[in-house]
């Protein structure tokens, strides 16, 4: 069941990151044919290309959380025993989870300050551009949660979960 939501979770993430890229990709796109080609302004582009760019900026960093793929420097850690390796991971995951509730905690108080401010070309709340923190902060928590859960039960199986997971995401080993 877990392993059913998490591949869905998985999937939407990919789905709006790839749709948002596509939509930032053909606005600059029209910005630049509007631009200088056809010598009018077209104000909308630059800011729905701005916005996407928040939403898959923050998105694609909580995204980076589940699969581990943040850069990191572990030279010395890799030197460590498993044990003393897991314990340091899952430091890292609480580290996380905090810095998850400080975006969802000012990133809410921020889109609630910002909610009456309109938006120059569009005229909706500028707090739409600030909703991707308090919800990356949540996806970053629930998926530091994810790993530190899946670091016990390695944990309680002797397996090194660090580097297979490293190695999996794209990452040379740890």
């Amino acid at each position: 069941m877990l392993k059913k939501i998490d591949s869905f979770f998985i999937t939407v993430q990919k789905h709006v990151g790839g749709f948002l890229f596509c939509a930032i990709f053909f606005c600059c796109i029209v910005q630049v044919i509007c631009r200088y080609l056809l010598h009018i302004s077209s104000p909308w582009t630059e800011e729905f290309a701005r916005v996407g760019m928040v939403y898959m900026t923050f998105l694609a960093a909580a995204y980076g959380i589940r699969l581990k793929a943040h850069p990191s420097v572990d030279f010395l850690v890799k030197k460590l025993p498993l044990r003393l390796r897991m314990a340091l991971a899952i430091v890292m995951e609480l580290l996380i989870i905090g810095v998850g509730f400080v975006l969802i905690v000012y990133g809410w108080e921020y889109v609630m300050r910002t909610a009456n401010d309109l938006s120059t070309t569009y005229h909706y709340p500028k707090s739409v551009w600030y909703i991707p923190i308090p919800v990356s902060g949540v996806i970053m928590t629930v998926y530091s949660a994810r790993n530190i859960y899946l670091y016990v039960l390695s944990l309680v199986g002797n397996k090194d979960l660090i580097n297979k997971d490293n190695t999996q995401a794209g990452g040379e080993g740890a």
